[in-house]
């Protein structure tokens, strides 16, 4: 999905194209035709594999479900839109923190939601919160991930990317040995914390409609690393059934402040 926009001179762009191809530029935001492009692939491997038919946005036509592509699109440019305002109107990114947690309950094995599903998922994550920051105040968004380490098989990773304020030192550490994972575990930072500098492209980043994977690996110098890419189609296709269960935007849950509208 984050094919670049087509290569014509940006005179020739209309503006929705020009509007693309800076956000795609500037942020690494996908346009809305490579957005459509991958929702028609997933259909026809749908097709192909004999499945049960499911929505999909074709043409003019908006199904809203977390398994499209397009849809997932259009609630990241909602979103933006909509928390943008609320972060300015408060201080603006100083007063906020990019915050990223990988809970160990997140891990999915055979494309299979946990069974309370996404909303149990963010349960369990915000009465967390509460307890050891109950006077914080965020927004986050649910990501999956496929992940691959050296010498195991691979698993699908629920995690959450967000942005927070209200924060102290002290409600971080307990908010990191909360969400500690058992010392064998790969995961070696399940909570990592920044400073806000561009608000912008982190509610870009945290409401990304793309889905990756992560592939570990040892470099030259005998160290683990991991490399990054987006799914293939037959990878997020595994995905699909049971996101098609949710509607995008319920990616999208909320600390210490009402939902936006």
């Amino acid at each position: 999905m984050n094919q670049k926009p087509k290569a014509i001179s940006r005179k020739q762009m209309t503006d929705a194209e020009l509007s693309d191809d800076v956000l795609y530029c500037g942020y690494k935001i996908p346009t809305a035709q490579a957005a459509s492009k991958r929702a028609a692939r997933l259909y026809a491997t749908s097709l192909s594999e004999n499945t049960e038919r499911l929505p999909w946005c074709l043409g003019g036509s908006e199904c809203g479900l977390l398994s499209c592509p397009r849809c997932r699109w259009r609630a990241q440019h909602i979103f933006i839109a909509q928390m943008l305002p609320v972060i300015r109107a408060e201080r603006g990114a100083a007063l906020w923190s990019s915050i990223t947690i990988i809970p160990e309950f997140g891990v999915m094995v055979a494309c299979k939601l946990p069974r309370s599903g996404l909303r149990g998922f963010k349960d369990q994550i915000c009465a967390a919160m509460r307890k050891m920051a109950p006077d914080a105040v965020g927004v986050f968004c649910i990501d999956i991930s496929l992940e691959r380490n050296l010498g195991q098989r691979e698993f699908l990773q629920l995690h959450v990317h967000g942005i927070i304020r209200d924060l102290s030192a002290d409600e971080c550490n307990r908010i990191c040995r909360r969400f500690a994972w058992q010392k064998d575990s790969s995961c070696y930072r399940p909570v990592q914390t920044e400073p806000v500098y561009d608000s912008f492209g982190q509610l870009a980043y945290m409401s990304k409609p793309q889905f990756f994977r992560r592939d570990q690996y040892t470099n030259a110098k005998g160290k683990l690393q991991h490399q990054k890419k987006i799914m293939s189609f037959e990878q997020e296709f595994q995905l699909v059934k049971a996101l098609s269960a949710f509607k995008a935007q319920q990616r999208i849950f909320y600390l210490g402040m009402q939902p936006l509208k």
